[in-house]
Protein backbone atom coordinates (compact mmCIF):
# COMPACT_ATOMS: atom_id res chain seq x y z
CA UNK A 1 0.00 0.00 0.00
CA UNK A 2 1.57 3.40 -0.88
CA UNK A 3 0.08 5.06 2.22
CA UNK A 4 -0.52 3.56 5.76
CA UNK A 5 -4.49 2.78 6.26
CA UNK A 6 -5.65 1.52 9.21
CA UNK A 7 -8.25 -0.66 8.21
CA UNK A 8 -6.26 -2.38 5.15
CA UNK A 9 -3.69 -2.86 7.15
CA UNK A 10 -5.42 -4.37 10.18
CA UNK A 11 -7.00 -7.19 7.77
CA UNK A 12 -4.09 -7.75 6.22
CA UNK A 13 -2.29 -8.66 9.74
CA UNK A 14 -5.34 -11.01 9.80
CA UNK A 15 -4.35 -12.30 6.17
CA UNK A 16 -1.27 -12.55 7.71
CA UNK A 17 -2.09 -14.83 10.58
CA UNK A 18 -4.31 -16.77 8.38
CA UNK A 19 -2.04 -17.89 5.92
CA UNK A 20 0.25 -19.67 8.75
CA UNK A 21 -2.08 -21.56 10.68
CA UNK A 22 0.79 -24.18 11.53
CA UNK A 23 3.33 -21.12 12.49
CA UNK A 24 0.14 -19.75 14.77
CA UNK A 25 0.25 -23.28 16.31
CA UNK A 26 3.75 -22.86 17.57
CA UNK A 27 3.61 -19.82 19.12
CA UNK A 28 0.38 -20.70 21.08
CA UNK A 29 1.84 -23.80 22.30
CA UNK A 30 4.88 -21.52 23.21
CA UNK A 31 2.75 -19.01 24.56
CA UNK A 32 0.70 -21.59 26.52
CA UNK A 33 3.80 -22.93 27.87
CA UNK A 34 5.23 -19.66 29.15
CA UNK A 35 1.61 -19.34 31.19
CA UNK A 36 2.24 -22.26 32.33
CA UNK A 37 5.68 -21.32 33.72
CA UNK A 38 4.81 -18.67 35.15
CA UNK A 39 1.76 -19.77 36.86
CA UNK A 40 3.80 -22.73 38.67
CA UNK A 41 6.69 -19.91 39.45
CA UNK A 42 3.79 -17.49 40.72
CA UNK A 43 2.27 -20.38 43.16
CA UNK A 44 5.54 -21.41 44.60
CA UNK A 45 6.25 -17.73 45.23
CA UNK A 46 2.78 -16.95 46.54
CA UNK A 47 1.39 -19.76 48.08
CA UNK A 48 -2.17 -20.17 49.18
CA UNK A 49 -2.27 -16.33 49.60
CA UNK A 50 -3.15 -16.67 45.75
CA UNK A 51 -5.91 -18.85 45.82
CA UNK A 52 -7.16 -16.99 49.49
CA UNK A 53 -7.11 -13.90 47.50
CA UNK A 54 -8.80 -15.32 44.90
CA UNK A 55 -12.00 -16.67 46.96
CA UNK A 56 -12.06 -13.00 48.89
CA UNK A 57 -12.45 -11.25 45.68
CA UNK A 58 -15.27 -13.35 44.53
CA UNK A 59 -17.50 -12.28 47.20
CA UNK A 60 -20.23 -9.84 46.78
CA UNK A 61 -18.68 -7.74 48.99
CA UNK A 62 -15.14 -8.32 50.15
CA UNK A 63 -13.30 -7.78 52.95
CA UNK A 64 -11.34 -4.39 52.22
CA UNK A 65 -8.67 -5.49 54.72
CA UNK A 66 -8.14 -8.43 54.19
CA UNK A 67 -7.83 -8.07 50.50
CA UNK A 68 -4.82 -5.18 50.55
CA UNK A 69 -2.97 -7.61 53.14
CA UNK A 70 -3.78 -10.17 50.86
CA UNK A 71 -2.76 -8.15 47.92
CA UNK A 72 0.78 -7.41 49.98
CA UNK A 73 1.33 -10.88 50.78
CA UNK A 74 1.07 -11.81 47.12
CA UNK A 75 2.95 -8.55 45.04
CA UNK A 76 6.36 -10.42 45.01
CA UNK A 77 4.72 -13.20 42.74
CA UNK A 78 2.89 -10.82 40.80
CA UNK A 79 5.68 -8.70 40.24
CA UNK A 80 7.97 -12.04 38.98
CA UNK A 81 5.01 -13.15 37.02
CA UNK A 82 5.04 -10.12 35.27
CA UNK A 83 8.89 -9.82 34.75
CA UNK A 84 8.56 -13.53 33.72
CA UNK A 85 6.09 -12.63 30.71
CA UNK A 86 7.82 -9.65 29.56
CA UNK A 87 11.25 -11.74 29.49
CA UNK A 88 8.45 -14.81 27.32
CA UNK A 89 6.63 -12.07 25.14
CA UNK A 90 10.14 -10.18 24.08
CA UNK A 91 11.24 -13.63 22.45
CA UNK A 92 7.57 -14.46 20.88
CA UNK A 93 7.29 -10.62 19.36
CA UNK A 94 10.76 -11.22 18.27
CA UNK A 95 9.96 -14.31 16.24
CA UNK A 96 6.97 -12.70 14.68
CA UNK A 97 8.77 -9.72 13.69
CA UNK A 98 11.55 -11.84 12.43
CA UNK A 99 8.54 -14.12 9.90
CA UNK A 100 6.73 -11.14 8.87
CA UNK A 101 9.87 -9.22 7.96
CA UNK A 102 12.17 -11.38 6.46
CA UNK A 103 11.08 -14.35 3.93
CA UNK A 104 11.67 -17.08 3.87
CA UNK A 105 10.78 -20.81 6.22
CA UNK A 106 11.89 -20.07 9.91
CA UNK A 107 12.03 -23.28 12.11
CA UNK A 108 10.06 -23.33 15.04
CA UNK A 109 7.97 -20.20 13.71
CA UNK A 110 11.34 -18.46 14.34
CA UNK A 111 11.66 -18.92 17.58
CA UNK A 112 15.66 -18.61 19.62
CA UNK A 113 17.25 -16.73 21.59
CA UNK A 114 19.65 -14.68 20.47
CA UNK A 115 20.83 -10.81 19.86
CA UNK A 116 17.25 -9.91 18.71
CA UNK A 117 14.93 -10.84 21.65
CA UNK A 118 17.76 -9.04 23.96
CA UNK A 119 17.13 -5.67 21.69
CA UNK A 120 13.16 -6.21 21.77
CA UNK A 121 12.88 -7.14 25.72
CA UNK A 122 15.35 -3.62 25.95
CA UNK A 123 12.74 -2.30 23.91
CA UNK A 124 9.93 -3.44 26.07
CA UNK A 125 11.67 -2.22 29.00
CA UNK A 126 12.09 1.49 27.73
CA UNK A 127 8.72 1.58 26.88
CA UNK A 128 7.29 0.13 29.96
CA UNK A 129 9.12 2.85 32.13
CA UNK A 130 7.73 5.74 30.19
CA UNK A 131 4.49 4.04 30.49
CA UNK A 132 4.51 3.58 34.32
CA UNK A 133 5.90 7.63 34.38
CA UNK A 134 3.10 8.52 31.97
CA UNK A 135 0.97 6.95 34.56
CA UNK A 136 2.59 8.57 37.32
CA UNK A 137 1.28 11.97 35.62
CA UNK A 138 -1.85 10.66 35.34
CA UNK A 139 -2.11 10.28 38.44
CA UNK A 140 -0.88 13.74 39.22
CA UNK A 141 -3.46 15.20 37.09
CA UNK A 142 -5.83 12.92 38.88
CA UNK A 143 -5.41 14.21 42.06
CA UNK A 144 -5.10 17.75 40.75
CA UNK A 145 -8.48 17.49 39.38
CA UNK A 146 -10.10 15.87 42.14
CA UNK A 147 -9.38 19.18 44.52
CA UNK A 148 -11.66 21.49 42.25
CA UNK A 149 -14.50 18.52 42.06
CA UNK A 150 -13.64 16.44 39.46
CA UNK A 151 -14.14 12.70 40.58
CA UNK A 152 -10.76 10.53 41.00
CA UNK A 153 -11.87 8.42 38.16
CA UNK A 154 -12.53 10.98 35.39
CA UNK A 155 -9.52 12.80 36.11
CA UNK A 156 -7.69 9.41 35.62
CA UNK A 157 -9.10 8.86 32.95
CA UNK A 158 -8.47 12.13 31.66
CA UNK A 159 -4.85 11.78 32.34
CA UNK A 160 -4.57 8.25 30.71
CA UNK A 161 -6.26 10.04 27.54
CA UNK A 162 -4.02 12.89 27.22
CA UNK A 163 -0.67 11.08 28.40
CA UNK A 164 -0.50 7.40 28.13
CA UNK A 165 -2.76 6.52 25.52
CA UNK A 166 -0.69 9.04 23.03
CA UNK A 167 2.53 7.86 24.48
CA UNK A 168 2.21 4.43 23.69
CA UNK A 169 0.67 5.71 19.65
CA UNK A 170 4.02 7.47 19.37
CA UNK A 171 6.30 4.37 21.14
CA UNK A 172 4.62 1.30 19.49
CA UNK A 173 6.97 1.22 16.47
CA UNK A 174 10.12 0.94 19.16
CA UNK A 175 9.81 -3.18 18.48
CA UNK A 176 9.88 -2.87 14.98
CA UNK A 177 12.55 -0.28 14.94
CA UNK A 178 14.58 -2.62 17.29
CA UNK A 179 14.40 -5.41 14.91
CA UNK A 180 14.54 -3.57 11.54
CA UNK A 181 17.28 -1.36 12.32
CA UNK A 182 19.52 -3.45 15.18
CA UNK A 183 19.41 -0.35 17.95
CA UNK A 184 17.07 0.36 20.67
CA UNK A 185 15.81 4.11 19.71
CA UNK A 186 12.91 5.15 20.93
CA UNK A 187 12.71 9.04 19.99
CA UNK A 188 12.91 6.97 15.92
CA UNK A 189 9.99 5.55 16.85
CA UNK A 190 8.75 9.11 17.34
CA UNK A 191 10.14 10.50 14.61
CA UNK A 192 8.30 7.64 12.60
CA UNK A 193 4.86 7.82 14.23
CA UNK A 194 4.35 11.92 14.01
CA UNK A 195 2.74 11.80 10.34
CA UNK A 196 1.00 8.41 10.88
CA UNK A 197 -0.31 9.54 14.51
CA UNK A 198 -4.12 9.80 14.08
CA UNK A 199 -4.12 6.82 11.32
CA UNK A 200 -2.16 4.39 13.51
CA UNK A 201 -4.89 5.41 16.82
CA UNK A 202 -7.95 4.45 14.08
CA UNK A 203 -5.99 0.79 13.44
CA UNK A 204 -5.16 0.44 17.21
CA UNK A 205 -8.54 1.10 18.19
CA UNK A 206 -10.15 -0.81 15.59
CA UNK A 207 -7.81 -3.66 16.14
CA UNK A 208 -8.70 -3.69 19.24
CA UNK A 209 -12.43 -3.53 18.70
CA UNK A 210 -12.37 -6.87 16.65
CA UNK A 211 -10.25 -8.51 19.28
CA UNK A 212 -12.80 -7.53 22.34
CA UNK A 213 -15.61 -8.25 20.08
CA UNK A 214 -13.67 -11.91 19.52
CA UNK A 215 -12.68 -12.31 22.98
CA UNK A 216 -16.52 -11.83 24.54
CA UNK A 217 -18.26 -14.31 22.31
CA UNK A 218 -15.60 -16.72 23.09
CA UNK A 219 -16.24 -16.39 26.67
CA UNK A 220 -20.21 -16.15 26.35
CA UNK A 221 -19.72 -19.58 24.24
CA UNK A 222 -17.60 -21.66 26.82
CA UNK A 223 -19.22 -19.95 29.75
CA UNK A 224 -23.11 -21.39 28.33
CA UNK A 225 -21.45 -24.87 27.62
CA UNK A 226 -19.46 -25.06 30.57
CA UNK A 227 -22.24 -23.70 32.90
CA UNK A 228 -24.62 -26.19 31.68
CA UNK A 229 -23.08 -28.90 31.04
CA UNK A 230 -21.97 -28.60 34.89
CA UNK A 231 -25.12 -28.05 36.36
CA UNK A 232 -26.18 -30.97 34.29
CA UNK A 233 -24.02 -33.13 36.32
CA UNK A 234 -25.22 -31.35 39.55
CA UNK A 235 -22.14 -28.86 40.02
CA UNK A 236 -21.84 -25.02 39.85
CA UNK A 237 -19.38 -22.42 38.16
CA UNK A 238 -17.89 -22.04 41.45
CA UNK A 239 -16.96 -25.30 42.18
CA UNK A 240 -15.08 -24.92 38.61
CA UNK A 241 -13.26 -21.45 39.59
CA UNK A 242 -11.67 -23.48 42.80
CA UNK A 243 -10.78 -26.79 40.82
CA UNK A 244 -9.10 -24.17 38.17
CA UNK A 245 -7.45 -22.07 41.08
CA UNK A 246 -6.34 -24.92 42.67
CA UNK A 247 -5.37 -27.16 39.50
CA UNK A 248 -7.91 -30.12 40.75
CA UNK A 249 -9.93 -31.13 37.96
CA UNK A 250 -9.90 -34.85 38.91
CA UNK A 251 -13.51 -34.25 41.42
CA UNK A 252 -15.03 -32.68 37.73
CA UNK A 253 -17.10 -33.71 35.13
CA UNK A 254 -14.74 -35.23 32.55
CA UNK A 255 -16.90 -33.08 30.45
CA UNK A 256 -16.69 -29.42 32.11
CA UNK A 257 -12.67 -30.28 32.69
CA UNK A 258 -12.29 -30.43 29.00
CA UNK A 259 -14.65 -27.85 28.16
CA UNK A 260 -12.97 -25.62 30.43
CA UNK A 261 -9.10 -26.62 29.48
CA UNK A 262 -10.83 -25.77 25.27
CA UNK A 263 -11.81 -22.02 26.51
CA UNK A 264 -8.39 -21.19 28.08
CA UNK A 265 -7.06 -23.10 25.04
CA UNK A 266 -9.27 -20.58 22.44
CA UNK A 267 -8.68 -17.52 24.26
CA UNK A 268 -4.60 -18.42 24.14
CA UNK A 269 -5.19 -18.68 20.52
CA UNK A 270 -7.03 -15.29 20.60
CA UNK A 271 -4.28 -13.41 22.42
CA UNK A 272 -1.66 -14.62 19.98
CA UNK A 273 -3.33 -13.59 17.07
CA UNK A 274 -4.13 -10.31 18.08
CA UNK A 275 0.12 -10.12 18.89
CA UNK A 276 0.32 -11.40 15.55
CA UNK A 277 -1.75 -8.93 13.90
CA UNK A 278 -0.48 -5.99 16.09
CA UNK A 279 2.95 -6.20 15.08
CA UNK A 280 2.05 -7.00 11.39
CA UNK A 281 0.04 -3.72 12.00
CA UNK A 282 3.37 -1.86 13.05
CA UNK A 283 5.65 -3.33 10.66
CA UNK A 284 3.10 -1.80 7.69
CA UNK A 285 3.51 1.37 9.62
CA UNK A 286 7.06 1.41 9.64
CA UNK A 287 7.54 0.93 6.41
CA UNK A 288 4.95 3.19 5.14
CA UNK A 289 6.66 6.26 7.41
CA UNK A 290 9.75 5.38 5.46
CA UNK A 291 8.40 5.90 2.23
CA UNK A 292 6.16 9.10 2.98
CA UNK A 293 9.38 10.29 4.81
CA UNK A 294 11.57 9.32 1.41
Amino acid sequence: MARFSPADSVFAGFRFARERPATLLVWSAYFLLALAVTSVAMVGIGGDSLTSLSIALRGSNPDQQQVARLLNEVAPAILFGGILMVVFGAVLSTAILRVRMTPGPHPWGGLRLGGGELRLLGSKVLVLVLAVAAEFLAGVVAVALQSVGVPAAVGLAVGVLLLVAPLMVRLSLAGVVSQAESKLNPARSFQLTRPLFWRLLGAFVLLGAIMLVILVLVAIIFTALIGATALGGGGNMDQIAMAAMQGRFDGLNPLVAGLYILSNLAQVWVVVVFQTVFLSLCVDAYDAALREQG
